[in-house]
């Protein structure tokens, strides 16, 4: 079992079992390891991966949420607030 496939299992396990919100996952050391994780394989840098720019922290956005499989790194972009915000509240599509 790979480690994102263990942290699947992990943030699966605390949503189910504990009946813990999405909001609650994403305070969790899960959910930080495996940031991390994700980060390392897809080599991201500082930059957002829509807008460009240097931001720190950069968000861990979903493109299709699919929390079966929660940190698939091919599902997931590092992006910057301003970005984040954009495809949450002004509802930017990728």
């Amino acid at each position: 079992m790979t480690l994102i496939e263990e942290y699947n299992k992990q943030a699966i396990q605390f949503l189910n079992w504990n009946e813990k919100t999405y909001k609650q996952l994403q305070k969790t050391q899960i959910w930080k390891n495996a940031r991390s994780e994700v980060m390392r394989i897809r080599k991201v840098n500082i930059n957002c991966e829509v807008c460009g720019h240097g931001a720190s922290p950069l968000y861990m956005h979903h493109i299709k949420y699919d929390f079966s499989h929660i940190f698939n790194p091919r599902n997931i972009i590092f992006i910057c607030k301003k970005c984040n915000a954009r495809i949450h509240y002004k509802k930017w599509t990728l």
